[in-house]
């Protein structure tokens, strides 16, 4: 049986007009494909048409099979195109696994995006980051 894994999607704040997300793993958790497909999927049910996302990386770590080439796969499938396009910003805090925060890096440099390759050293550099993102986009559109 299909498990989610364990993690919250909460509205933080609005910026601009723009809802800011706070994705945080309540538990330990090996990250893996279909846990990473579970949380693009809880992502876009949770958060409307134009948004952003900072993300608690605190518990979360990658499995040992689930390389940098592995998550460039998901990063280029249709859900994951779709969140992309969706997501003004999507800024990962508080590594404590670096080997999973070079990885996520290593993975955006394979599918030639930097859309999600944002870290924060902490939650407060990660909001003042995702604001100055809103910021900027909204200045694009203008």
């Amino acid at each position: 049986m299909h498990e989610d894994p364990p993690f919250e999607i909460r509205l933080i704040e609005t910026h601009a007009g723009i809802p800011i997300y706070l994705l945080a793993y309540l538990e330990p958790t090996i990250l893996t494909a279909e846990k990473e497909f579970a949380q693009i999927r809880a992502i876009l049910e949770a958060c409307g048409d134009s948004f952003s996302v900072i993300m608690d990386y605190r518990n979360l770590s990658n499995a040992s099979d689930y390389g940098p080439e592995e998550q460039a796969k998901v990063y280029g499938t249709p859900e994951h195109l779709q969140l992309k396009g969706r997501a003004i910003t999507f800024v990962r805090y508080q590594a404590v696994s670096f080997t999973s925060m070079i990885q996520t890096m290593r993975a955006n440099m394979l599918m030639r995006s930097s859309a999600n390759s944002n870290f924060a050293p902490d939650f407060e550099s990660a909001i003042r980051f995702t604001r100055r993102a809103i910021d900027h986009a909204l200045e694009r559109v203008r």
